[in-house]
């Protein structure tokens, strides 16, 4: 009886650790999730589309990131629950915003999946080329918003490293160039933002220029 007691005392303090364990880990990866967002919403207001070079920095590991995580030819983003185009120059090429710098920014609709276009799909080969994407699980892709690309850009590096770090995590095709984002520059909309992905730095360069598009969801 008193071997059996004692057994029984084993079993509930392994179970002790065991939850121990597991709700320290998920407060670990819930810290740093909370910490990633707060420190990223610090440079980014998603009201306001008008910051500049962040400087923001959050070292990212490829353990973050699960190739075909959302279907073959996508990486999931663990840390933020995003979803990528695996190939990072899918479209061979670059894009124009928009086919005139005064045509307004597209409207997405969480509830439909697509996008509103102010002056016609055709106008809007960035966007539209997202949205015709078929890739993975279902065909819900869009063009990143700045915050959005931030996530990979300024968490890995500057100095031409960038693209180097994200072939290694298992992306392709990544340009150490420009990247449209969806935010259309509110100073002078003749102009929307992108992303370098040379240094992480960001400029609101003309909506009629070509630049490379990285689709997500």
């Amino acid at each position: 009886m008193a071997q059996n007691k004692i057994k029984s005392k084993k079993y509930v303090l392994l179970s002790l650790i065991l939850i121990v364990v597991v709700i320290g880990s998920l407060l670990f990866v819930l810290t740093k999730s909370n910490a990633y967002y707060t420190n990223l919403n610090r440079y980014f207001d998603d009201s306001r589309k008008s910051d500049g070079y962040s400087g923001f920095a959050l070292e990212r590991t490829s353990n973050e990131f699960i190739v075909d995580g959302c279907g073959s030819g996508t990486m999931l983003d663990t840390l933020t629950g995003l979803c990528w185009d695996k190939n990072m120059n899918h479209n061979a090429g670059a894009l124009q915003w928009s086919t005139v710098n005064t045509y307004a920014e597209p409207t997405w609709d969480n509830v439909t999946k697509v996008y509103s276009y102010p002056a016609g799909k055709a106008n809007y080969p960035a966007f539209s080329y997202c949205e015709y994407l078929s890739l993975g699980v279902n065909n819900e892709w869009r063009l990143p918003s700045k915050k959005e690309l931030h996530t990979l850009i300024d968490q890995i590096g500057t100095g031409g490293a960038t693209c180097a770090t994200l072939t290694s995590f298992g992306f392709t095709g990544c340009q150490g160039n420009y990247y449209w984002t969806n935010y259309e520059y509110k100073f002078n909309t003749f102009n929307a933002w992108v992303v370098n992905f040379n240094d992480g730095s960001d400029y609101a360069n003309g909506k009629t220029d070509t630049y490379y598009v990285v689709c997500i969801r």
